[in-house]
């Protein structure tokens, strides 16, 4: 049995592709009452049940106090995205998954995750360039979310669109804060204190450090026009003397795409003979595959 460690947008869509595949799960969540085919039980009750692996939907504010008490249970998959805390947090997931004898897939999305391969591949071969956006970031939401006095919000990437062209000119790589904007729009409670919220949004987020930042309170109605928006898209640009490559995605729902990698990567699991944590730049490619595959038709 596999298990969907938290319900909200990633969640779902965990939910929704198993069940498009036949597969079965049990959902872990705080919430009450949730509407899901599947069972579900407070975080709490982890322990009573004999799960093959666990697929972590948490927001990556919340991931790292979490993922040690899952990995008691079982072995994880994750799609942590904090760039800057990435060591710390992978060093962390290795010794909770050895001390309990699992393993703890990290940094399985798209970025971290499958940019991160196209980066080290390019890293060799020339000038390389991250961008992300325009799209909708599932962390950066969720985080502004948690705030006191955040109703909701939906949090914008936005590329600068100069320096992608600077890019493709081959100009050495920037940091990323000097190539994206955020766009924060926030839904703020009534009687909210919009002032605080703004200061904690660009002072106690290391996901909103060094950007620049437009921050937009909009009323219930204004929001209704970007609530449900959830689409995304990026691009890995290597440039190197004479030749350009991209690897470059566009989704209409990043939680989905997210959700598909995620299932993916997890049939190499039970191929990890050693415990402990994982990147994707840890395990072999034909790792992904199924037993039926064969391997030289995809040479």
């Amino acid at each position: 049995m596999l298990g969907i460690i938290g319900y909200g947008a990633l969640g779902k869509a965990v939910e929704q592709l198993l069940q498009e595949h036949n597969e079965q799960a049990i959902i872990y969540t705080s919430q009450k009452n949730i509407s899901t085919s599947f069972d579900y039980f407070d975080y709490d009750k982890l322990g009573r049940h004999n799960l093959t692996y666990a697929y972590m939907c948490l927001s990556s504010t919340i991931l790292p106090q979490k993922l040690g008490e899952v990995l008691r249970y079982t072995s994880t998959i994750d799609c942590y995205d904090v760039h800057g805390n990435f060591k710390e947090y992978f060093d962390t997931a290795d010794k909770n998954a050895k001390s309990n004898n699992n393993i703890a897939i990290v940094g399985a999305g798209w970025d971290c995750g499958l940019f991160s391969l196209a980066r080290a591949i390019s890293s060799r071969l020339g000038n390389t360039h991250t961008f992300w956006g325009k799209g909708v970031s599932l962390g950066h939401s969720s985080a502004v979310r948690k705030i006191e006095g955040v109703e909701d919000c939906v949090a914008y990437t936005i590329p600068v669109e100069s320096e992608i062209s600077l890019a493709y000119q081959g100009q050495p790589s920037k940091k990323p804060y000097q190539k994206h904007i955020r766009k924060v729009i926030v839904l703020p409670k009534n009687n909210a204190d919009n002032a605080k919220i703004a200061r904690q949004i660009l002072g106690d987020y290391n996901y909103f450090a060094d950007y620049p930042c437009e921050i937009i309170f909009v009323n219930q109605e204004e929001f209704a026009s970007v609530k449900n928006d959830i689409s995304h898209k990026g691009e890995v640009i290597c440039v190197g003397k004479n030749y350009d490559l991209t690897l470059a995605c566009r989704m209409k729902s990043n939680p989905y795409f997210t959700a598909c990698i995620m299932r993916a990567i997890s049939f190499s699991i039970d191929k990890l003979t050693q415990k402990g944590a994982y990147t994707l730049m840890d395990i072999p490619f034909k790792y992904f595959l199924s037993e039926r595959s064969d391997i030289w038709t995809l040479i």
